[in-house]
């Protein structure tokens, strides 16, 4: 999935699982589709992957595909306000979130 993205648009989209079998789980009705704005591999093979958000997006279907990852028919019109910049936009002060979480 991330040869491919990275040989196209740099864009993927990103839905938590919610339940099911192990190897085919249900996902969550909302996701986000995201630009791959980093990444490096690791000496295992693995990727080290930061991908920032650009839109939240509601499945509408899942397509069959042949391909080793899951595919959806998204639908943004729920959120058409995701990627317009915002002088609303609230400045987050990071230290003070990272504190936070640090118990999680």
């Amino acid at each position: 999935m991330f040869d491919q993205a990275l040989r196209t648009t740099r864009v993927i989209g990103m839905i938590q699982p919610c339940g099911g079998s192990p190897t085919h789980p249900n996902v969550f009705p909302i996701g986000c589709v995201g630009r791959l704005t980093s990444w490096s591999e690791t000496g295992d093979g693995r990727l080290l992957v930061t991908l920032t958000g650009m839109a939240r997006f509601r499945v509408e279907s899942e397509l069959e595909s042949a391909a080793p990852y899951r595919q959806v028919q998204a639908c943004y019109k729920r959120f058409p306000h995701d990627l317009e910049d915002s002088e609303d936009d609230v400045a987050v002060d990071r230290d003070r979130l990272a504190a936070s979480l640090k118990c999680y």
